[in-house]
């Protein structure tokens, strides 16, 4: 399961300190400043793919202000934009074996 939350900068503090916790190590997590991705934004993405088990027991953690779960037209926007990142990282790494 995927999901994707919007942080806005002052919350990027607590988030980051959220995300050093071991649930969220132990879990495939992308966290990403939006200019890094092509927006016109201050705001961070983080995009969670993990079981749905994880967010029942953790998503609770991500209740801070300033940080709201991305839906619809703009999940599948940065949705996009951070796995063609990835596959363009991927890509990239596999030219040096």
């Amino acid at each position: 399961m995927i999901k994707i939350f919007k942080v806005n900068p002052e919350a990027n503090s607590k988030v980051q300190s959220v995300l050093g916790q071991d649930p969220f190590a132990r879990n495939e997590y992308i966290y990403r400043d939006g200019t890094t991705l092509g927006l016109d934004t201050r705001n961070y993405y983080l995009y969670i793919n993990a079981p749905e088990e994880f967010f029942k027991e953790n998503e609770e953690q991500l209740k801070i202000e300033g940080v709201e779960e991305v839906e619809k037209e703009e999940f599948d926007e940065i949705k996009e934009k951070i796995e063609k990142e990835q596959e363009n990282v991927a890509t990239g790494l596999s030219l040096f074996d």
